[in-house]
């Protein structure tokens, strides 16, 4: 599953490429999200591949102009994978966090396991400029 856009991208609410919360194994493939732009999310749940239904999801690989983590929860991969494969996020520009609130999350990958299977993913963080 893939997104795509040439412009700005703007979350205030619930954005998830690949989404599963509930039927064991569907939702198995890569979710892709390319954003040449800026990335800007103030409040709202971003989840590139949320799947937490099944032992073999697949990986992410996000190619963001800019990203603006102001607030909410922004999480690359929320799922469980077993084939070691690398899931990426790559910021072209600058990456920028700003969260005020003790609510407010950012995590590359979030689930460490499912029933006893371990997630072995691995995460590439790729980013020009960093401030925090």
């Amino acid at each position: 599953m893939s997104l795509f856009t040439l412009s700005e991208f703007y979350n205030t609410g619930n954005v998830k490429i690949i989404n599963n919360t509930g039927i064991p194994n569907v939702s198995n493939g890569n979710a892709t999200l390319n954003i040449e732009g800026t990335f800007t999310q103030n409040t709202g749940d971003t989840r590139i591949l949320d799947n937490i239904a099944t032992i073999n999801s697949g990986i992410f690989n996000a190619t963001i102009g800019e990203l603006s983590l102001n607030g909410g929860i922004f999480m690359g991969q929320t799922a469980c994978h077993t084939n070691g494969l690398v899931s990426t996020l790559n910021v072209l520009r600058n990456f920028t966090i700003n969260f005020q609130n003790a609510n407010d999350k950012f995590r590359g990958t979030s689930l460490s396991s499912i029933s006893g299977t371990l997630n072995n993913t691995k995460l590439k963080l790729c980013s020009w400029k960093f401030y925090s």
